[in-house]
């Protein structure tokens, strides 16, 4: 029975099946990054992909199985496993990959080494230990997911030391959302303003990109995020007990987007300490749930006693936990898919360095929504999705100000209208629609603008 099911989920074993069939799925961005290593033979190192439900996951580790087999890798020896469909079934990680090693022909050194996918390895128990002695065994290249970065850092870091390489997959960047669009059910070419707003409305998560009705695909990103992220990874990875608690928590931090953050408030709202509020901000960024900006000072580092202020890592979540809300919050979605794009400027220029992105405040007048040092340049962002005059002038103005103090080598205003005519006293400060900002940022390197 146990081989049977694993002949179900692996039908290219025996003749010719696609691991992935569905025609209009596309290359993330992060799968040429991941690709040259987890399909590396020669690295005994596993590849660990974390990042929230929903994002594609199972997609990119079954489209890099489909590559080994197009690359002519023997197809008996690539190899798809997940807890969901495998975990009744065994007990343990360990007993399930004995089976697959006794019952197929991947203990043969006649052949070159197994590929093997395990997809939310977390939720097999003691799952670290058990994948450790079988990459010490150098049999097989072992590719594994799961939900929440937790297990697969903190749990993980003294049994894998040395054994595993970490990336995340986070929602779909705008080039992407546009890519998915195109290619499935929204088949004319849509106006750029109309995009952006459906990005801003819908966010990242591959499976609403297309055209789905905005009411349905809030429901099923608050049920996700609630019911599994919240309720079932972060639950359990972290023994927290109080369910409702830590949803009342991470409610208040979306709906409070882009404010700094009152941390007194915050844990009155949702019934904890002091303590338990650092404790479970560090839980949520561990699960790429959401994403903290700090205060930096005006040199560039973080403010010791700064306070940050907390954005949800795709504009989805925050569209669907405000969902009906008059007026819609446009404001707080366009600095959330900003924020999402500048993590992705970095991550294509710096490849597995942790990003920081922070905001400067002077007083209680200058303040820029985001700062981040890019190619050694610092720059500043300003964004807002307001088309007055006075708004749009304001912005300008606080972005000429710390040009005027050379405190920043260049300053983007990030709005609805680009291209906005305005007489500056300093060099190095442009206005880019989203559209242009977001292109920059996934094709193309934002200190090469004005060169």
């Amino acid at each position: 029975m146990e081989i049977d099911l694993l002949r179900e989920y692996n039908p290219w074993w025996h003749g010719p099946h696609s691991v992935i069939p569905d025609k209009f799925l596309i290359l993330r961005d992060l799968y040429h990054s991941i690709a040259p290593v987890a399909l590396n033979l020669e690295d005994r190192r596993a590849v660990s992909i974390a990042g929230p439900r929903q994002v594609g996951k199972t997609t990119l580790i079954k489209q890099l199985l489909q590559t080994a087999i197009d690359d002519g890798h023997p197809s008996d020896r690539v190899v798809y496993l997940t807890h969901d469909d495998f975990g009744p079934h065994f007990d343990s990680l360990r007993r399930l990959l004995d089976l697959v090693f006794s019952q197929t022909n991947l203990s043969s050194d006649s052949g070159p080494k197994a590929i093997i996918a395990i997809d939310e390895i977390q939720r097999f128990e003691n799952w670290d230990t058990d994948l450790k002695s079988f990459i010490d065994r150098e049999k097989a290249k072992f590719i594994i997911t799961g939900s929440a970065a937790l297990p697969l850092t903190r749990q993980a870091s003294d049994s894998l030391l040395g054994r595993l390489d970490e990336y995340h997959l986070l929602g779909l960047n705008f080039k992407e959302f546009l890519a998915i669009r195109q290619a499935g059910a929204v088949r004319a070419i849509e106006p750029a303003s109309i995009a952006v707003e459906k990005y801003f409305r819908i966010g990242g998560f591959p499976e609403h990109s297309a055209n789905i009705d905005e009411g349905i695909a809030a429901r099923r990103i608050r049920r996700d995020v609630i019911e599994k992220a919240l309720g079932q990874d972060l639950l359990g990875a972290a023994e927290i007990r109080k369910g409702d608690s830590l949803t009342r928590f991470f409610t208040f931090l979306v709906r409070n987007a882009g404010s700094i953050l009152n941390k007194e408030k915050l844990a009155n709202e949702a019934g904890i300490n002091r303590k338990q509020v650092d404790r479970w901000l560090q839980l949520l960024r561990d699960a790429d749930l959401i994403y903290s900006v700090n205060n930096f000072a005006i040199d560039g580092q973080p403010k010791p006693r700064g306070k940050p202020k907390i954005y949800p890592s795709d504009p989805g979540i925050s569209a669907a936990f405000s969902f009906g809300a008059t007026p819609p919050p446009y404001g707080q979605l366009a600095e959330c898919a900003v924020l999402r794009h500048l993590i992705n400027q970095l991550s294509l220029m710096m490849p597995g360095v942790p990003e920081e992105i922070g905001y400067w405040r002077k007083g209680e007048s200058r303040e820029v929504d985001f700062v981040g040092t890019f190619s050694g340049q610092q720059c500043v962002f300003e964004v807002t999705t307001s088309r007055k005059s006075s708004v749009l002038k304001k912005k300008l103005e606080t972005l000429e100000f710390f040009r005027k103090k050379e405190l920043a080598s260049k300053a983007f205003l990030i709005s609805s209208k680009g291209g906005i005519d305005f007489k500056a006293d300093v060099q190095g400060i442009f206005t880019l629609s989203f559209q242009e900002f977001f292109q920059l940022c996934c094709t193309g390197n934002l200190t090469e603008v004005g060169q």
